[in-house]
């Protein structure tokens, strides 16, 4: 552990000082600082998102088969992701969180500048007798030639 607090600058230990509850939310707090390379910001926000009380004290729910057969699988699972800075309510949608995640993609790629931009998501493309969505993401345009990348989803 003492090797972890010289692994921080003040700032951090500050607001985990002066937000932690017990002795190993200091210690979660700071391991996750050092491994995730969070800023002062970052740090802040995860102790309002409460990612301890989430991570530690609620852990997600793997049943014992699959923890038995993937010991790992309960680090990949989480029971609930913070998204505040879509601005969504509590009670929301697939649907919803779909719409917003792609509206701050566009605005995101729009900001980057003119050699970004976003033509749209969600085209019909039909394969023989199966129909596909294609969210479309060109990312950028080096060269003069846009790279695109695809993502192939089965339409409902």
């Amino acid at each position: 552990m003492p090797a972890l607090l010289t692994q921080l600058p003040w700032t951090h230990h500050l607001v985990i000082l002066g937000q932690s509850k017990r002795p190993e939310e200091r210690e979660f707090y700071l391991r996750m600082a050092t491994k995730e390379r969070w800023s002062s910001r970052q740090l802040e926000r995860q102790f309002k998102a409460a990612l301890f009380e989430r991570v530690v004290l609620s852990p997600p729910k793997v049943s014992a088969a699959a923890r038995q057969m993937h010991p790992e699988a309960v680090d990949v699972f989480r029971d609930a992701y913070t998204v505040e800075f879509l601005g969504l309510p509590r009670e929301h949608t697939e649907n919803d969180l779909h719409r917003a995640l792609l509206s701050r993609m566009k605005d995101f790629l729009l900001e980057l500048g003119r050699e970004f931009c976003f033509i749209g998501s969600e085209f019909p493309v039909q394969v023989g007798t199966r129909d596909f969505a294609l969210p479309v993401l060109p990312l950028a345009a080096p060269a003069r030639r846009a790279q695109l990348y695809f993502w192939l989803g089965n339409k409902a």
